[in-house]
């Protein structure tokens, strides 16, 4: 009998030092696909470091990453102009916008007002962290690592600073190392869980997003306006996705707002039409020269424009 159980505790042995190091599962973003319900000029949508409120893991990068991957998924689509985090970031600074840390829905839409947003993404990580437990019985061992996450999002209208959307997601992924007499996998801190986590939190809202993004109506500005020649230049052209003969009517854009206990822009409110244009030709980055159909002198250079319904 004992030498069958040597032999049993044998085989255990070579099999555990066989088993290749555990991976989490796959990605739950890989090849991942959207359905789009819109069509129409693409908005500009940025996306603010999401503030972490976690306990765990207080660091820039996690906030960092949540960015980088929803800035990944939204370019998937074709259907909107993300501006880059950089940008933003530098914005923030100069108008001294974020000092505390963290960004609010009016902070994040004067940002917005200055790139010439339509949208801006600003969120939390509620929830961060791994959490490690061990199984110790002499001649087996095991040790498990479980990373957790949630994530809430916000959806801000840049020129009323209004919350358009709220969601959120959660995700988790474990792994699980074996050890029989010293012999199987080793289990140190796996990375890989942290980003498993985030990434499964961030899909179960992704394709929500998608659709309040799309629901949103697009805006311009005009550029340049010249009565005389009947021609005015607008901030959008073939990236926005304009196509020449597009119909665009132009809006005043009332007096900015403040917020009379924080002193905060609100944003402007829109005004009458004031005007029509069509686009004949693009140009630049991405920009229109268009004729002025009815306006000539009205239309000025700040209003608002958008696709002629």
């Amino acid at each position: 009998m004992a030498g069958k159980a040597w032999f049993v505790v044998l085989v255990l042995a070579v099999g555990l030092s066989g088993c290749p190091k555990p991976t989490p599962p796959p990605d739950p973003l890989q090849n991942k696909t959207y359905t789009l319900e819109y069509k129409g000029p693409k908005k500009r949508v940025g996306i603010v470091k999401f503030d972490n409120k976690a306990s765990y893991a207080k660091k820039k990068r996690v906030g960092e990453a949540i960015v980088d991957i929803v800035t990944t998924e939204l370019a998937k689509t074709k259907a909107f102009i993300v501006v880059e985090r950089a940008e933003l970031d530098k914005v923030l600074q100069e108008q001294a916008l974020g000092q505390s840390g963290a960004v609010n829905p009016a902070t994040a839409a004067k940002a917005g007002r200055v790139l010439g947003l339509q949208s801006l993404l600003i969120g939390t990580i509620s929830e961060f962290g791994v959490t490690p437990s061990a199984t110790d019985l002499v001649l087996f061992k095991q040790k498990k690592q479980e990373a957790k996450a949630t994530v809430d999002v916000r959806l801000i209208d840049a020129t009323t600073g209004q919350i358009l959307y709220a969601d959120s997601g959660s995700g988790a992924g474990s792994v699980t190392y074996r050890e029989f007499l010293g012999m199987g996998a080793k289990g140190g801190y796996d990375e890989s869980l942290e980003q498993f986590a985030v990434r499964s939190a961030v899909v179960q809202f992704m394709q929500n997003l998608i659709n309040q993004l799309g629901k949103t109506e697009w805006y311009g500005k005009v550029v340049k306006a010249n009565a005389g020649e009947g021609t005015a230049i607008v901030n959008a052209g073939q990236e926005t996705g304009l196509n020449v003969g597009d119909k665009i009517v132009v809006n005043t854009l009332g007096e900015t707002l403040t917020d009379p206990d924080t002193g905060m822009e609100l944003g402007q409110e829109l005004g009458p039409v004031v005007g029509e244009l069509e686009v004949v030709s693009f140009f630049g980055r991405d920009a229109a020269k268009c004729k002025i159909v009815s306006g000539r002198s009205t239309i000025q250079a700040g209003q608002q424009v958008s696709l002629k319904k």
